[in-house]
């Protein structure tokens, strides 16, 4: 295979605010399932305590985390990831706020 081509990217370059920005339109079943797992760069702009101030965990039906444990650890990991910023929590359309 040759060298990538003029119009070829490295995603893992983008800068850090970008993919903030990017990552705060995404769900948090979304990070933490596959924005994250991309690149350490990825991971690192995924785990900013801004993206977690607001935590929506809605699970659909063809979801793989709609049972139990899985969701619960994701849960926490969101709960963890909020530098204490976390000001509202959803999971099954059930709101918890923080006060």
């Amino acid at each position: 295979m040759g060298a990538p081509g003029p119009s070829a990217r490295d995603w893992s370059e983008m800068p850090f605010d970008a993919l903030t920005s990017v990552f705060a339109k995404l769900a948090a079943v979304e990070l933490l399932m596959g924005a994250e797992l991309v690149c350490r760069s990825w991971l690192e702009a995924a785990k900013a305590p801004e993206l977690w101030r607001a935590v929506v965990m809605m699970c659909q039906p063809h979801n793989v985390v709609d049972r139990g444990a899985s969701l619960c650890a994701m849960a926490k990991e969101a709960v963890d990831r909020s530098g204490r910023l976390l000001e509202k929590f959803v999971i099954r359309g059930e709101e918890i706020r923080h006060r």
